[in-house]
């Protein structure tokens, strides 16, 4: 079938417009810079101060772009992920930022849980890393990291500035010898905690105080979260993966403040949650590996002072029904029965002509006149 000439010339036109198209997208990545940016958002991490270093990233990155940008021509593009307080998430997302957002430069990471791995994974890959936040010295320790950097402070400065504390002010704070002072070491079992003790440790040593204990504390075990099948204002049906801890941490609100949440069995509520429902923390029991997922169900029911205020509502309005106060009874007044002249026009009589109606209640002895 021969192509027209209408044809051709439309096909031309579309072609030339996604070209052109793809042309202007490309001339505004070549004078962008995409950064990703990796933090916890979201998690325990978050409120600790991963998302204060993302405000600030972002300022910093407004301040340059408001300037021109890096030299005065490249606008810096930021790409955001949260890495949501896990290592796994922020291997994935970092490797999703490489291979499919195409971004060769990294910023950010708050955890040196995540640091650590994540040097690794990017020093492998020849990507460029600038760690913002975390601080721990076995990021960099005993390596030779060509695509990984970091400008701040690291974990054996925080033992350093410990030790030589303690040792300038014992005698003039504590009336001590430095040599007399005894220190307990508790910590956190991560490459953050582990290094700073490590390093409080061995310059405490240096200094020649007593290091009597060290310690470290576990993190706390991941949570899995329970996946939500279906919701109503008395109800929550949630599916509970297998976990080994066999408890999983399920969040929701209820819309009914003053029902009583009720668990199945196995669970727990927390006391805010059974006192007021307004937000429920549960932990549920999870299912096995042999049986697989499990469907939990949360119900709400009216709490006793709420099913007390209930009832009390309910016997009120039932007297008021019978009282009904605010109904009255109207008969005729005696001008309305006079009798007026037929109206022979269509225009509104003055109020004073209106007739009068002697309204009275049904409390006797009382009467109102309404005009």
């Amino acid at each position: 079938m021969p192509t027209s000439r209408r044809t051709l010339l439309k096909t031309s036109a579309a072609a030339a417009a996604a070209f052109s198209l793809d042309w202007t997208r490309a001339q505004a990545q070549a004078e962008s810079v995409r950064i990703g940016l990796i933090y916890d958002l979201t998690g325990p991490f978050a409120a600790g101060g991963s998302v204060a270093s993302s405000i600030g990233t972002q300022i910093a990155i407004d301040l340059v772009n408001e300037k021109g940008g890096i030299g005065g021509k490249y606008k810096v593009a930021p790409v955001p992920v949260d890495s949501q307080s896990k290592p796994d998430v922020a291997i994935n997302e970092a490797n999703r930022l490489i291979d499919q957002e195409k971004i060769d430069i990294l910023n950010g990471v708050f955890a040196s849980s995540h640091a650590v791995p994540l040097a690794a994974k990017v020093e492998q890959q020849k990507k460029i890393l600038w760690i913002t936040t975390a601080v721990s010295t076995a990021v960099f320790k005993d390596k030779n990291l060509q695509y990984v950097f970091r400008a701040q402070i690291h974990s054996d400065q925080y033992g350093q500035a410990f030790a030589g504390f303690v040792a300038e002010h014992a005698q003039g704070k504590l009336g001590m010898d430095p040599k007399d002072v005894k220190v307990a070491l508790i910590h956190e079992d991560g490459p953050y905690g582990v290094g700073v003790a490590a390093a409080d440790e061995a310059y405490a040593k240096q200094a020649g105080i007593q290091v009597v204990m060290r310690s470290g504390r576990a993190p706390a075990p991941t949570v899995t979260p329970a996946a939500l099948s279906s919701s109503s204002p008395a109800q929550r049906v949630l599916t509970v993966p297998p976990s080994s801890d066999a408890r999983i941490a399920v969040v929701r609100e209820n819309q009914n403040p003053g029902w009583v949440a009720s668990v199945p069995k196995g669970a727990s509520a927390s006391p805010s949650a059974i006192r007021t429902s307004a937000t429920l923390s549960t932990l549920l029991p999870g299912g096995s590996p042999e049986s697989g997922m499990k469907r939990r169900v949360i119900g709400w029911s009216p709490g006793r002072d709420r099913a007390a205020a209930r009832a009390g509502s309910r016997s009120l309005l039932q007297h008021l029904r019978l009282r009904q106060p605010w109904r009255r009874r109207c008969r005729p007044s005696p001008h309305s029965q006079q009798q007026s002249k037929p109206r022979t026009h269509k225009l509104r009589r003055p109020r004073s002509t209106m007739a009068r109606r002697t309204c009275s209640s049904r409390r006797p002895g009382k009467e109102a006149e309404l005009r």
